[in-house]
């Protein structure tokens, strides 16, 4: 009886353990793609769309690990990178987003565009990059900072994960 009990015990510790806890992407860094559509749920699709219905979110083709989601024709894109420095954050920062703004509470570092269609955040040699491109802006139900610190809780699941 003691085995028995013992066995079930371990088993549920073990599928407690594989759960992940609120506001945690499920899923692994090796698997980030599949993470990444697991972690856009209806809940941050209503956030961010004032007319969510119809959204849908796939894996990026191979070789460009993230996920695209979008209703109709909005489009937010996450693109996750292993292996990049602080200092080559930095150094793309400075070339190509220089007139980004600090967003504090993501990653290690994060900047975002001022009208919300950008964010890059880093975080132990990872980074997540999100662009927002909003062919109908009157879908958007939040822009600016709010999206930014919206896209940023989707980075900081992603940039956690094991």
């Amino acid at each position: 009886m003691k085995k028995e009990s013992l066995s079930l015990f371990v088993g549920l510790s073990l599928a407690a353990t594989a759960l992940p806890l609120p506001g945690q992407a499920a899923g692994t860094w090796a698997d980030r793609s599949t993470a990444c559509v697991a972690a856009i749920t209806p809940a941050f699709l209503a956030s961010v769309f004032k007319n969510p219905a119809g959204a849908s979110t796939d894996k990026n083709p191979p070789g460009d690990d993230g996920c695209t989601t979008g209703v109709g024709d909005d489009v937010i894109k996450f693109q996750l990178r292993a292996t990049v420095s602080s200092v080559q954050f930095d150094d793309v920062q400075k070339k190509y987003h220089s007139s980004f703004l600090p967003l504090a509470g993501v990653g290690d570092k994060a900047l975002f565009a001022a009208d919300g269609s950008g964010l890059d955040a880093w975080k132990s040699n990872r980074s997540c990059d999100v662009v927002v491109i909003p062919l109908d802006p009157g879908n958007l139900k939040i822009n600016g900072k709010a999206l930014a610190t919206k896209l940023g809780e989707i980075c900081n699941q992603l940039l956690a994960l094991p």
